[in-house]
């Protein structure tokens, strides 16, 4: 009797466990589906910084298709909602960013695109990676750069910004 008992423990303990594994593993799935547009939206803010639009369609199309790729992240996992509205919200953005010609309509098609990549940022935190606010745009941007570099002003005022800490609070910089 008491073998029956336990192995109907091990089995309820291991029905609830298996959810929660999937929940997870999609999770990770997500993540990993997000993290891999850190890559293009990079080489774009490059670009920006330097007062330039080569490259960036073609960052722009690889977002798309990376954005089309990004799994649903695991209903039960903490901001779901949220988080899976950001791969369309990114499409939409990318879209315009693409149909952009010129560098100061692409800046400004840019911080459409941050949107959705500073929130993921916001909320997943990735390695490395900083997030900036630039007060006269009213925008923020994602970079791995120490020193701010914005790409909305581009040479005219690189400097200006400030970091976002995760508790929301900035420093400014110079």
């Amino acid at each position: 009797m008491n073998k029956q008992w336990l192995k109907l423990a091990i089995i309820g303990i291991v029905l609830t466990m298996a959810p929660n594994a999937q929940a997870q593993a999609k999770a990770k799935d997500f993540e990993a589906g997000m993290a891999a547009l850190l890559v293009p939206y990079l080489k774009i803010h490059a670009a920006f910084i330097e007062d330039k639009a080569d490259g960036v369609p073609e960052a722009a199309a690889r977002m798309e298709a990376l954005a089309r790729e990004v799994p649903a992240p695991a209903a039960g996992v903490n901001k779901a909602k949220v988080l899976a509205r950001l791969p369309a919200k990114l499409l939409k953005a990318v879209t315009k960013l693409k149909a952009a010609k010129d560098l100061h309509a692409q800046r400004a098609a840019f911080k459409q695109v941050s949107r959705p990549m500073v929130l993921w940022a916001t909320l997943s935190r990735p390695e490395g990676i900083k997030i900036v606010y630039c007060e006269m745009e009213k925008a923020s941007w994602l970079q791995r750069h120490k020193g701010i570099r914005n790409p909305y002003h581009g040479s005219k005022m690189l400097f200006c910004g400030q970091w976002v800490k995760p508790a929301g609070q900035g420093e400014k910089a110079r």
